[in-house]
């Protein structure tokens, strides 16, 4: 290199230095980045022998899953299954109101016709007797 103040000549020769040590360091950092991962992987020692059968589930062991499925579900469902009883009641005291009023309309029906205006002629208009006198109209 040639010194003239702040500028800087690269020859063929320097030019090679740099690319051999750009190399050397990437090389380095490799081997560095390698050492790291084989220091962060654990291998296995022992090996696990393979299984000719699958494992079978014992009895005691099905009946406590069953055991736990049937009283998480009914604690999941026991919200939702207090608002269908509510739901329920709601819905018999309803109809029990619903067949009172359609008794009520029967008698009601049955009272018109006595008095001549039910029926599908029309009825007829029924005079009351004026026991007020024609003083007290309104």
């Amino acid at each position: 290199m040639a010194p003239r103040g702040d500028v800087v000549i690269w020859g063929d020769e320097e030019r090679r230095e740099l690319r051999a040590l750009c190399r050397e360091h990437d090389e380095l950092m490799a081997e560095h980045m390698a050492s790291e991962q084989a220091e962060r992987v654990h291998y296995k020692v022992t090996e696990t022998p393979p299984r000719d059968e699958p494992v079978a589930f014992d009895e005691v062991l099905v009946d406590g899953v069953a055991h736990f499925v049937a009283r998480w579900t009914a604690e999941k469902l026991a919200p939702r299954d207090e608002r269908l009883t509510q739901l329920e009641a709601t819905v018999a005291e309803l109809r029990e109101k619903l067949e009172l009023v359609i008794e009520l309309k029967g008698k009601l029906e049955a009272v018109l016709a006595l008095l001549g205006q039910g029926g599908g002629e029309g009825g007829k208009v029924i005079e009351l007797p004026d026991w007020r006198g024609r003083r007290h109209v309104a």
